[in-house]
């Protein structure tokens, strides 16, 4: 198989799974990077090992487990060789807003692993003003539910969360209501608008703006 029949792989790929057709930039950034990868890491560019999408515009194309092509879909020079995120390393993460069941954004969890509700083992503040904001103003425990995501998955969330310019992921200690404790990421924001939520339970909100 040469490059072209490669590239011809590849976008049978993406068409079959996305329903995305390659420009021909995309085309010709994909054999550049493919004859970089063979000169300078002596990779087999013959075999992709699978083919994961970030938000239907980054395209990772694995040629080993760990290791491919980022491909940008809108915009070709973005696109980079590089270290890709896996699917078998597990992060623990505790969500308490439009993330959790029930609400509007649950989807970027449906194929994750449900550790179970908790709550935080430290005090919080959680505010609302259409969506939650926890500052680490001690008021309350914050509840929620406890997630084991893939590196994929946990981009997503950042992307959606704004991490690090707007919400910011950090690890803090959870207590499941079985009693065991864990460290999880959480998002924080100190906005610092909205109204208490004194039960730190999103779910008593009785609306939000998505």
């Amino acid at each position: 198989m040469d490059k072209k029949e490669f590239v011809q792989k590849v976008k049978t790929w993406l068409d079959f799974r996305f329903a995305v057709n390659l420009s021909k930039e995309h085309e010709e950034k994909l054999e550049e990077l493919l004859s970089y990868m063979e000169e300078n890491e002596n990779l087999n560019i013959l075999n992709i090992f699978r083919v994961e999408t970030l938000d239907f515009e980054i395209f990772w194309i694995y040629i080993e487990p760990e290791f491919g092509i980022a491909l940008n879909y809108t915009d070709p020079e973005l696109s980079e060789l590089s270290y890709l995120p896996s699917l078998e390393r597990s992060i623990v993460v505790f969500v308490y807003g439009t993330l959790r069941k029930g609400f509007g954004n649950h989807r970027y969890l449906e194929k994750a692993e449900f550790l179970g509700t908790a709550k935080t083992k430290e005090k919080y503040t959680m505010r609302v003003s259409g969506i939650p904001y926890v500052s680490k103003e001690p008021t309350s425990y914050i509840v929620g539910e406890i997630y084991k995501v893939n590196e994929i998955e946990l981009m997503n969330i950042d992307n959606l969360e704004g991490h690090p310019n707007w919400y910011k992921r950090e690890l803090v200690k959870v207590v499941l209501d079985t009693g065991e404790e864990l460290e999880a990421w959480m998002y924080f924001n100190e906005t610092g608008e909205g109204e208490i939520v004194k039960s730190g339970d999103f779910s008593e909100v009785k609306s939000y703006s998505f």
